[in-house]
């Protein structure tokens, strides 16, 4: 007589036993597609200059820039590849506030603040900046990445860097109120685990 017992079967477009499917979400796939057509706009419909003010890269081709600008994403990619794979196997020293923690709604929500806060930051600096017949004001003073033609005037860097603190520092601390932690909270962090 056997004992074998037959498994039921797996439903269909299920990973096979010992098989992991990577885990790879919509977000991804459409970060990527952006990605792909906004070069594929700046390629076909993008003149020379791509709208840029960049003396260092005088002479380049649009591909050329598009090149040097996708291998600094390909960069950002590859470091937060590595940090996953180092950190991969850690235990969150946070894990014990998971459950105590705010619901996948409200963390859509308030990372999409947060992408519009950046935005509109950004539009106020072009507003401010022209306002003032600076160029505009953006997270990186002007010429600092890419050189510029212009000269940068004292003014213009104190304008940039009260412009920066205002928007990015104070009026977030003062609009924001987190969840503020316990003394004790935070130095656990860096204790190790038993």
């Amino acid at each position: 007589m056997s004992t074998e017992t037959s498994a039921e079967p797996a439903p269909p477009g299920s990973p096979r036993p010992g098989r992991r499917r990577p885990h790879v979400t919509w977000p991804l796939w459409a970060g990527l597609g952006i990605w792909l057509a906004c070069n594929a706009a700046v390629r076909v419909g993008g003149s020379d200059g791509i709208g840029f003010d960049m003396p260092d890269m005088a002479g380049w081709s649009v591909g050329q820039r598009l090149l040097s600008a996708n291998a600094v994403v390909v960069e950002l990619v590859l470091l937060s590849a590595l940090v996953w794979r180092i950190t991969r196997g850690r235990q969150p020293a946070e894990a014990r506030w998971r459950q105590a923690g705010p619901d996948r709604g409200r963390t859509v929500r308030e990372l999409a603040g947060l992408v519009a806060y950046a935005v509109a930051g950004q539009a106020a600096g072009y507003w401010v900046a022209d306002l003032a017949g600076w160029p505009p004001i953006s997270f990186h003073l002007m010429g600092t990445l890419h050189g510029t033609h212009s000269t940068v005037t004292v003014s213009q860097a104190i304008g940039w860097a009260a412009f920066n603190v205002i928007v990015y520092a104070v009026v977030p601390a003062v609009l924001v109120r987190p969840e503020v932690l316990q003394a004790t909270d935070v130095a656990s962090l860096g204790e190790p685990r038993q």
